[in-house]
């Protein structure tokens, strides 16, 4: 079970680097979403525009 999110595209011509897909009305699609792990305090500093130095 997942999480499930409605989209509404502005252009039915998707393009990546390797393939093209022509979208139709009621498509279903399947997204992996790859994001940078970040605990709540380095987003809270980040909020308050604190940078933690390289």
């Amino acid at each position: 079970m997942g999480i499930f999110f409605e989209v509404a595209l502005d252009k039915t011509k998707l393009t990546s680097s390797e393939e093209t897909i022509l979208a139709k009305v009621a498509m279903l699609t399947v997204a992996s979403v790859v994001y940078e792990k970040e605990n709540d305090m380095a987003w809270l500093l980040e909020q308050l525009n604190f940078r933690k130095e390289k």
